[in-house]
């Protein structure tokens, strides 16, 4: 099975605690990026598990796959923007920055550093494809699940690494993803279980993820990354295990929703700029602008994005 319809679900969902997030709404709506790299993990290592160890020709495929996925409407979005002179710039470094997601970067559309993230955990598990069995990279993401996780403990010495360029490597964003990761091991070794087993696992994730994903953590506190990352990964691997039991069959809505999630994590920006900044759009009510945004992601992804992507995709060997 590699298709779920509650990861797409989970995708809508995460993808608008990050709207609500800058629009200001919700006392948890900072966790959605935690969700969104957590899926992220899991969904790399899940569809992507196959290839490993098979060579250059297999990492060099993922690769490109990748890219596209990330570049394609990113570049669409940026470069329109700009050529519309809605965000002027300069043709400098750090405009090749921008343009290419390089770690560090500064962009108006102020969500892509996580994207910098994601295509450096891409080209270490490409490198994994190169080098790593199955069973050879399972244990090497989950000592450095372990690893990094220690390693953020250095946030109660005198020797933190947030702030440094270290953060960007081994920090708490690639710790999430990794949670991903070592969730979609753990869901692989769970198919072996007896269904009461499974059963039991579903409920304790569901509960438990719940408990720790609603914890009221403030975001800047050194348990924030730890309760939601957990939490993220104990309520998706509870259901994901729920939907292998019981087979629901989700509104098509919501899966459409779901894939339209990247659109909508790159357009909220420059929508919710452009009723900040015009006098007479200042008092929208604000759940109408979140009602636009994903009325016009919708309708972005399948005109634009999704046919942008297969077109791409044909050209890739």
């Amino acid at each position: 099975m590699n298709y779920f319809q509650s990861i797409q679900l989970l995708r809508f969902i995460a993808a608008t605690f990050v709207i609500f997030a800058h629009m200001g709404i919700g006392s948890h709506s900072y966790k959605g990026i935690d969700i969104l790299f957590v899926i992220s993990g899991f969904i790399i290592y899940w569809t992507s598990r196959e290839k490993l160890g098979k060579g250059t020709k297999r990492a060099s495929y993922f690769m490109k796959r990748r890219c596209i996925r990330i570049f394609a409407f990113y570049w669409t979005l940026f470069f329109i923007l700009i050529l519309a002179g809605i965000y002027p710039v300069q043709l400098n470094w750090s405009f090749l920055a921008n343009v290419f997601l390089l770690p560090g970067h500064k962009s108006f559309l102020e969500v892509t550093w996580s994207l910098s993230v994601e295509l450096y955990f891409y080209s270490l598990f490409a490198i994994a494809i190169l080098y790593c069995s199955q069973k050879k990279a399972r244990h090497i993401a989950i000592g450095c699940w372990i690893g990094t996780f220690l390693l953020l403990g250095l946030e109660y010495t005198n020797y933190p690494i947030k702030g440094t360029p270290l953060n960007f490597f081994v920090g708490q964003n690639i710790w999430l993803i990794l949670s991903g990761v070592v969730t979609s091991i753990l869901y692989e070794q769970s198919q072996k279980w007896t269904v009461k087993r499974r059963l039991h696992g579903c409920l304790f994730g569901i509960l438990v993820g719940l408990c720790l994903f609603l914890s009221v953590v403030d975001y800047y506190s050194n348990l924030s990354f730890a309760t939601v990352g957990i939490g993220s990964s104990l309520l998706l691997f509870g259901i994901l295990t729920l939907e292998t039991l019981k087979r629901p069959q989700l509104p098509l809505l919501f899966i459409e929703l779901g894939n339209a999630s990247y659109v909508a994590y790159l357009v909220h920006i420059p929508i919710i700029h452009y009723f900040s900044s015009t006098p007479d759009l200042k008092q929208t009510n604000q759940f109408l602008i979140v009602i636009g945004v994903w009325g016009l992601s919708l309708l972005l992804h399948q005109f634009v994005e999704k046919p942008l992507i297969a077109r791409l995709n044909r050209w890739v060997v």
